[in-house]
């Protein structure tokens, strides 16, 4: 019985460090005194539940044993005349998620301790409703903005998306919605994706009969059928391939702005803060959006789900979508649960990110000096010698309308034209890549 009341009172102890490293990181961001006021009493009243379980824990350990001695008679009468303030006694309460919970505390202490429940809720009530409060204040006046079509994309197919998902179709949609950072759930997105289809085909399959009712003299159901087809396919591979167009360009940004938020995190380790200091003063930049929204991620499950910094870096490594930064991560990690120099290593890899960046900024550029001459051949030379074997056709007699001077003119406005295109296409498609 000992022993089981030892391992619950452990148990309330883990759960009231929790709401302490929760309130305190809480009360480190609210702006309001007296919200600050409310926070600093409820881990108050917290520090002293776990004193009081915490003294209980002597005297529980002093009736674990694997061998118990047989006490004279003398000593067993005078064990059961314990002075009341060594008694220990159990206590059952409601936690925070509203589950049942046992405490085996002194005599002494059962009046403090459920004072200081009392006082907890009460004060935990306040916080939820001061918040809330503030919440309705900020909302005030803002109108919340409910996508009809997701609302009714949900309605039509969401059973039957969550089945989908449920036996681990579309998995890569869901991984890559996390980490492109798109505010959608994958359950919502694959409905959206299903009743796009369906409109889509709707709309081609009355656009093939428009056809066939405009050719009704010659009808060739075979001419227009590729509509319906096509359409819906083409529906379904924009759905299914944006989060990850938007994922590549989230580690793009991020790849861009990574050798320049490891030389700030570098410097502002040198000055000797704690390390989840770091990860606030970066993720409060503007200069660096998409590393900001990665390291604000990380912040929450430190913040929000209780995590402590080295699982949370491990975490938010998983779901990056950048493979340097996911790295950078699991380094500072292992830094940190080794007892590491975080100074000495974001010096090292900020030295290897920049190192990066700069080959891939000299890449780039040489494609650009590549595509340079390539296009001076293609868009001035070609042109010149083109007008010039029209030119030697005219003179050498041969007439054609190639040697038409409207047509020449606008046979040289219409290529030069089409390969600037071309050309502006391709360089916008590589400088994504790079």
């Amino acid at each position: 019985m000992s022993f089981e009341a030892l391992k619950s009172n452990i148990a309330n102890e883990k759960e009231i460090i929790r709401e302490i490293v929760f309130h305190t990181e809480l009360s480190r961001s609210v702006r309001s005194p007296h919200e600050k006021q409310l926070l600093l009493n409820a881990i108050t009243s917290l520090k002293r539940q776990f004193n009081m379980l915490n003294d209980a824990v002597p005297m529980l350990l002093e009736n674990i044993s694997l061998a118990r001695k047989i006490p004279p008679a003398s000593e067993t009468t005078a064990s059961k005349e314990k002075p009341k303030e060594e008694r220990l006694v159990s206590l059952s309460y409601k936690g925070q998620d509203s589950r049942g919970r046992a405490a085996v505390i002194k005599d002494i202490d059962k009046e403090r301790f459920i004072k200081e429940l009392d006082i907890r809720e009460e004060l935990i009530k306040k916080i939820k409703a001061k918040a809330i409060e503030t919440g309705q204040r900020e909302q005030k006046g803002r109108k919340i903005r409910i996508n009809p079509y997701s609302k009714l994309s949900n309605r039509l197919f969401s059973n039957f998306s969550n089945r989908l998902l449920t036996r681990g179709y579309f998995r890569s949609i869901n991984e890559d919605l996390k980490k492109a950072n798109i505010a959608i759930m994958a359950g919502t997105y694959i409905s959206m994706m299903l009743f796009s289809v369906v409109v889509v085909f709707l709309i081609s399959l009355i656009l093939f009969i428009l056809l066939l009712a405009l050719n009704i003299n010659s009808p060739n159901v075979i001419k227009f059928l590729w509509i319906i087809l096509l359409a819906p396919i083409l529906a379904f591979a924009a759905f299914y391939f944006y989060p990850s167009s938007e994922k590549k360009a989230a580690d793009k940004k991020i790849s861009d702005e990574l050798p320049f938020v490891a030389i700030h995190m570098s410097a502002i380790a040198g000055s000797g803060l704690e390390p989840t200091n770091i990860f606030k003063i970066i993720s409060q930049g503007k200069e660096n959006p998409y590393t900001s929204k990665e390291i604000r991620k990380l912040l929450n499950m430190i913040n929000f789900y209780g995590m402590d910094l080295v699982s949370a870096l491990r975490n938010t490594a998983k779901i990056s979508p950048n493979r340097k930064l996911s790295e950078l991560f699991n380094g500072l990690a292992t830094t940190i649960s080794t007892g590491g120099s975080l100074t000495e290593f974001l010096d090292k890899r900020a030295e290897t990110l920049l190192f990066d960046f700069k080959l891939e900024k000299e890449k780039s550029t040489r494609m650009a000096e590549t595509f340079m001459d390539i296009y001076i051949s293609v868009a001035i030379a070609a042109p010149m010698m083109l007008v010039l074997l029209m030119v030697l056709m005219g003179i050498s007699g041969i007439s054609t309308f190639l040697t038409n001077p409207n047509f020449m003119a606008l046979t040289i406005v219409l290529a030069i034209s089409m390969v600037n295109i071309i050309f502006l296409a391709f360089l916008q498609l590589k400088q994504a890549k790079l």
